[in-house]
């Protein structure tokens, strides 16, 4: 629920991209967009060795948030602060191969998250405008092996390729250095 008059959605101002504001009074208890919608899909074909599975998800929506953040709130918004309306997209797809056995497993994945899907690139940090870091996509490459020891043991080993838009921003002119290796073992009891 809006408890500001001030509420921000993605508009065009002299041919830039930017937040434009509406702080009209009647935003005040109206409630602000929290819509997502989603499309999941999984196939698996079994072999002697194992099997192939490909898992997918996309969705999309619209979300409001604060200027700092593309997260909802998790309590209402100080008087002074305004509301951000973003419309996003994201999704993941994965392939995931036995080899050898049901034991051994190879893994590919992509995924990316764009909390505004309205900017992209050069328009992020463009002066002029109030495009900030939180509107930023990042897409990630990874591929991995699992090593499933036992019913309740496995280990995973896993390495990211994280990538983010190249913008205006100081510090995100280029891609971060953020690539992430995981190693874990996992149990179950």
């Amino acid at each position: 629920m809006q408890n500001t008059k001030y509420q921000y959605h993605m508009g065009t101002v002299s041919s830039n991209k930017t937040f434009v504001i509406d702080s009209n009074l009647t935003n005040i208890g109206k409630k602000d967009p929290r819509k997502y919608y989603g499309v999941d899909a999984q196939l698996r074909w079994k072999h002697s060795y194992g099997a192939t599975e490909i898992r997918g998800e996309y969705w999309w929506g619209n979300q409001t948030a604060s200027a700092a953040s593309s997260e909802t709130p998790a309590a209402l918004l100080a008087s002074g602060e305004a509301y951000y309306i973003r419309p996003f997209n994201g999704a993941f797809f994965y392939l995931l191969q036995n080899v050898v056995n049901q034991h051994h497993q190879l893994g590919f994945k992509i995924d990316w998250y764009d909390p505004n899907t309205k900017v992209a690139g050069n328009e992020i940090g463009k002066a002029g405008t109030s495009v900030n870091a939180t509107n930023i996509k990042y897409t990630t490459y990874s591929f991995g092996y699992n090593h499933y020891i036992n019913e309740n043991v496995k280990i995973i080993f896993w390495y990211d390729v994280v990538k983010n838009e190249k913008t205006q921003l100081t510090g995100y002119t280029t891609d971060l250095k953020d690539n992430i290796f995981t190693c874990r073992l996992q149990y179950r009891f």
